[in-house]
Formats: C-alpha cells, structure tokens, sequence
C-alpha cells in the first residue's frame, strides 16, 4: 500500500528550496543502475531551481510560501520497479499540478523504492 506525505518546511526562502530540490535530486540516492531517476514536470530537472526562481519572479510570487515538498512511499508488496515508482510520481504531478514546474526523484537509498515530488508554487 502506498503513503503520501507532504513535508513540513517551516522556512520558505529561495534557498530552502534550493536545499530541498538538491536533496531530492542526490545522486547516491538517486541513481540506480546506472540511471538517474530524476524527471521534471514543466521544467528540466538540472535546471529546475532556475525555472522555478525565474516563474517566481514573472509572476511576482518571491515571497510567502516557495514550494512544496512531498513524498512517496511503497510497500515492497507493492512489487514496483524503481522505474514505475519514477512513473507514478511524474503522473501524480502532471494530474496535481498540471500549471507547475515540479521535479520528481526516486530515492533507492532504502529497502524498496521511495518517491520525493518537489514542487514549486
């Protein structure tokens, strides 16, 4: 069975953004064999802080809230492939989020697959 999480960031700076999205997107925890299971919805995940600052600022919204963290979890029951999981956290975004630049990250640092949807407001 699947769980969704939102993460609290009590600070919402551009710079706690930039940690977030560089935390989901680590390569030791990111990379399996030997592909980066990093995907960007609306935006290219290496350049996704960029795009994201860069929406921020067209459209006048550099203060408040910055972003939104969320993550994904499976049961190993579940029996995915980090890939589906990669899959299923890309169409969760383009279904919620359909207007936003969000990257997803599948983290394989754990038992089983994880996925980590950031997603900028």
């Amino acid at each position: 069975m699947a769980t969704f999480t939102a993460v609290r960031n009590k600070k919402q700076t551009a710079g706690t953004m930039q940690g977030v999205l560089r935390y989901v997107a680590q390569a030791k925890k990111t990379m399996w064999d030997g592909a980066w299971l990093v995907t960007g919805h609306n935006c290219v995940p290496r350049a996704a802080y960029i795009e994201m600052e860069t929406t921020k600022a067209r459209f006048r919204k550099t203060d408040g809230r910055q972003f939104y963290h969320f993550g994904q979890s499976f049961s190993e029951a579940d029996n995915l492939t980090p890939q589906e999981v990669n899959a299923i956290g890309l169409e969760f975004a383009q279904r919620q989020f359909p207007q936003f630049e969000v990257l997803v990250a599948t983290h394989m640092d754990t038992r089983h697959p994880a996925g980590a949807p950031a997603c900028q407001r």
